[in-house]
């Protein structure tokens, strides 16, 4: 497990992340705990993938944006900006949102996805 000490709410690598972390800790100190640990994990997952793939080599990840208490948060301008102060350059950024009139719980707590690709 990467993630941080359980008070461990600082956020260095990510302004955006740390902003949203401050929001949330107005709110609810568990979940802005458990959302500055998804940063931490992240970190060091996009980290690993850095190091593991040779120069000129793409990466794909995606991510969905949420709403926590009326706080949108779009995880792909976090992860956008973990991935480039590793190193990553961006080559494309894809939206997809979810089709509203499908019928899943998911539809209501996940508004959709971005596909973000890096290039080493």
């Amino acid at each position: 497990l990467y993630s941080k000490d359980l008070y461990e709410l600082e956020i260095p690598f990510s302004f955006l992340g740390q902003e949203i972390i401050d929001k949330l800790k107005d709110i609810s100190f568990s979940r802005s705990k458990a959302m500055a640990n998804y940063y931490w994990d992240m970190f060091y997952s996009i980290k690993n993938m850095y190091s593991s793939l040779k120069k000129g080599k793409n990466c794909v990840i995606i991510v969905g944006s949420t709403k926590i208490k009326n706080i949108e948060i779009d995880n792909s301008k976090v992860i956008l900006e973990i991935a480039n102060h590793l190193g990553f350059k961006t080559k494309r950024i894809l939206k997809w949102n979810y089709d509203k009139t499908r019928r899943s719980g998911l539809v209501h707590k996940i508004k959709g996805e971005t596909i973000l690709i890096f290039k080493k």
